[in-house]
């Protein structure tokens, strides 16, 4: 059979090998997952569950602050914490304004950005995250909704998810003692989340944020509107009466409703009626049947 142009190498289109990582951005990948810093946000900004604030930052901040001193007295690292809770409960918040607080650079990580359809590629992200984070002096890696990433490894879940879940356990078990990276992720349930990496030196150490007291919200309500324009005190005892299982999310919600209705009638600060008003629109918002 005679030969035709097709045979053998007919030009080289690139020198370099081709990656399932575009070149031109591989490089600073990590930086798009890296979350700026926000001066303005702080702890007077987390309203409520006082005793959560303060054990999430005996367990995130004081660590990453004081990693030297910890590696002295021969404390086993926490590497791992693991924010459970209905969503709205401000898992996220608390820990952006941890990282803030201690310095840290914050990654900030959503399952479905991460998984690919190409074999290999979500590993490889993780991977350069982590290599990345432990190159700084502080940083939280921070796993949104862990759950949709690292879900239960059986014989019925996805092949990608397995090999995620088996990048997260061996990044995690080869920091040493010079590595002051600590990994958040938060999840609504917990119980999805593959159970090797809630062992010890993993996710071993959990914090639940429930849905907040009576005294709770009141001081959420209080909280989420001190920025605001008021021209009067405002009744957050009597919605925080009427607002029993409501989600920190929701009673934020109620200050925005409250200023629409504020500037829709001609005014630059709000009264108390548009307060209880934007309790009413969303208290009517939760009754509608969601899809």
């Amino acid at each position: 059979m005679e030969g035709t142009d097709s045979d053998g190498i007919l030009g080289i289109l690139s020198e370099r090998a081709i990656k399932f990582l575009d070149d031109s951005t591989e490089e600073a990948l990590p930086e798009r997952f890296i979350v700026p810093r926000n001066e303005n946000l702080s702890f007077e900004d987390f309203g409520g569950y006082p005793d959560i604030a303060s054990r999430a930052r005996e367990l995130i901040e004081l660590p990453l602050k004081y990693h030297d001193a910890l590696n002295e007295i021969g404390a086993r690292p926490i590497k791992g914490v693991l924010f459970s809770g209905p969503s709205g409960t401000g898992k996220t918040l608390l820990a952006r304004i941890i990282a803030n607080h201690a310095d840290a650079v914050f990654y900030a990580i959503n399952g479905p950005e991460v998984l690919s359809k190409w074999y290999g590629q979500s590993e490889e992200i993780i991977r350069r995250i982590f290599e990345d984070a432990k190159k700084r002096e502080r940083a939280i890696i921070f796993f949104d909704e862990i759950d949709s990433l690292a879900t239960q490894r059986s014989d019925e879940s996805h092949e990608a998810s397995r090999r995620v879940v088996g990048q997260l356990l061996a990044l995690m078990d080869g920091f040493s003692s010079d590595t002051n990276v600590m990994i958040l992720g938060t999840t609504n349930r917990p119980q999805d989340v593959d159970s090797a990496l809630r062992r010890p030196g993993r996710f071993d150490w959990h914090i639940d944020f429930p849905i907040p007291t009576k005294r709770d919200r009141e001081v959420i309500l209080t909280t989420s509107g001190r920025k605001l324009r008021l021209t009067k005190d405002m009744p957050h005892l009597w919605v925080a009466d009427r607002t029993e299982s409501w989600t920190p999310a929701e009673l934020a919600a109620i200050w925005t409703e409250a200023a629409l209705l504020a500037v829709s009638d001609g005014r630059r600060a709000l009264l108390p009626e548009d307060y209880i008003g934007g309790y009413e629109r969303v208290a009517k918002q939760r009754m509608e049947p969601r899809g």
